[in-house]
């Protein structure tokens, strides 16, 4: 018993490299949807404080109560589909669906959206993880938008596949070195930050799926993220 014991202690205290690798990509994560979600949330605790002074009649503090709570309701649920696990492992969602949270999302910055909804089947479901995807380039296309601007999501039926195309038009729209080095095949976890963790992430997802991430600078202020999903066929498609 004494010796299951010693061995039980030596296996806790050991630590499995890929244990801390997970670790440390979690916590990155956790900090950076924190950093996005600390200032529409310290804008509604301001908006409370005002109305406090104001004994509840000030309609400018209503107003940013009111704007503030929508704006991290919409953060957490587009964060919700693209970092959790909504749905779960087998969950589905609508290109249509996708395109909702991230005009919520989006409302009141400085980048607009442009998403139409056509080019692809984009009313039925589709495989969560290729919402996923979907997403995570939108996210990265607006970090491209240093300046703001615009970013056009476009999708296409190929043959191999679902194609995806996020482009963040505007100037000098460009992903930073960090971000670049965090979305490539041999990024290291150990030089993540929360500013770039979302990217590796993006990648890794997009790897899971059987694809890569491509990013495409053939314009000039322009940056587009694109993937070819194979077997991203609506989820009615696929059952048929």
């Amino acid at each position: 018993m004494n010796e299951q014991l010693r061995t039980a202690n030596q296996d806790a205290g050991s630590v499995n490299p890929a244990v801390g690798i997970d670790l440390r990509v979690a916590q990155l994560m956790c900090s950076r949807l924190c950093h996005d979600l600390v200032g529409p949330a310290g804008a509604v605790n301001a908006g409370v404080e005002f109305l406090d002074e104001a004994n509840g009649h000030d309609a400018g503090a209503l107003a940013l109560v009111a704007s503030s709570g929508r704006h991290v309701t919409h953060r957490l649920a587009f964060f919700r589909v693209a970092f959790g696990f909504a749905g779960g492992a087998d969950g589905a969602l609508s290109l249509a669906e996708a395109r909702g949270l991230t005009e919520r999302m989006l409302v009141g910055g400085r980048v607009d959206l442009d998403w139409p909804l056509t080019g692809a089947d984009t009313q039925t479901p589709r495989p969560i993880d290729t919402v996923r995807l979907v997403l995570c380039q939108v996210l990265l296309a607006a970090d491209a938008l240093r300046r703001g601007g615009r970013i056009e999501v476009r999708f296409a039926e190929r043959r191999q596949g679902l194609e995806a195309r996020a482009s963040a038009i505007g100037r000098d729209a460009g992903l930073g070195d960090d971000l670049l080095a965090a979305i490539s095949p041999d990024a290291s976890s150990d030089e993540l930050t929360a500013r770039t963790v979302h990217g590796y992430y993006a990648a890794r997802l997009a790897e899971r799926l059987g694809t890569a991430l491509r990013i495409e600078n053939g314009q000039p202020d322009e940056c587009t993220l694109a993937a070819v999903v194979p077997g991203a066929m609506s989820i009615e498609a696929s059952a048929a």
